[in-house]
């Protein structure tokens, strides 16, 4: 695909191909839905499990360990970092574990520049969170992991271990591959840095899920100490 102009496919057969493209290749899709007054939007991973072609419905699943926790969603907003492509579709049938959702009527076929501009978050959360993201932090070795647990939120009381991206006196960043495994200002704590338990757990709340610059499928959990 052309790097200058991105391109919209409206063409229902060659949709299909894009998608059972997709499917076969195992493809992961960002999805998410807009934010609202009363909820922040919503990301998750998911893939393609079945297309109904005789529906015009394809079944997405959760591509992590982390369930779908949309709001009543009726329209979801779709990406795949394979071929830089995205497309709207309305939601059929709901669950924690499964999405049935229409086929696109039109796919927008992206390039790289549209993928830098895409936005993960709103404007709104990256200004209000900015002066954290300037307090001098250090950058984490490699491979440093952090074990934590989940106080509040929909995935109370799980626990993970994370890759550590930076950390501060004012928080911490860890990287994870799925942003619907965090929601912002849900709590956690951290129990152990590479294995060892701290002798005092830190806790803190996810103030920010941001797409990482320069990354296709990583994501950085911004986290402030409390």
């Amino acid at each position: 695909m052309s790097s200058e102009r991105s391109k919209i496919v409206i063409d229902d057969l060659e949709i299909l191909d894009l998608l059972r493209k997709l499917k076969n290749i195992k493809s992961r899709f960002w999805i998410w839905q807009k934010a609202s007054a009363q909820n922040p939007r919503r990301i998750h991973m998911a893939n393609i499990n079945y297309l109904f072609t005789d529906k015009n419905t394809l079944e997405l699943r959760p591509s992590a360990r982390a369930k779908f926790k949309f709001i009543a969603p009726k329209e979801l907003f779709v990406f795949a970092s394979e071929g830089l492509l995205g497309f709207r579709v309305d939601t059929r049938e709901y669950s924690d574990d499964f999405l049935i959702v229409t086929f696109p009527k039109k796919v927008n076929l992206l390039t790289a520049k549209d993928f830098e501009n895409l936005k993960i978050i709103d404007d709104d959360q990256e200004e209000k969170f900015k002066h954290l993201r300037e307090v001098p932090r250090k950058a984490a070795s490699d491979n440093q992991m952090a074990e934590i647990i989940k106080v509040t939120g929909a995935h109370k009381g799980e626990t993970g271990y994370y890759q550590i991206h930076d950390i501060s006196t004012g928080g911490i960043g860890l990287i994870c591959f799925d942003p619907g495994e965090f929601a912002v200002s849900e709590d956690i704590e951290i129990l152990s840095i590479n294995g060892k338990p701290l002798t005092k757990s830190l806790s803190g709340a996810v103030v920010a899920i941001r797409k990482m610059e320069g990354e296709i499928d990583l994501f950085k959990v911004g986290i402030k100490f409390s």
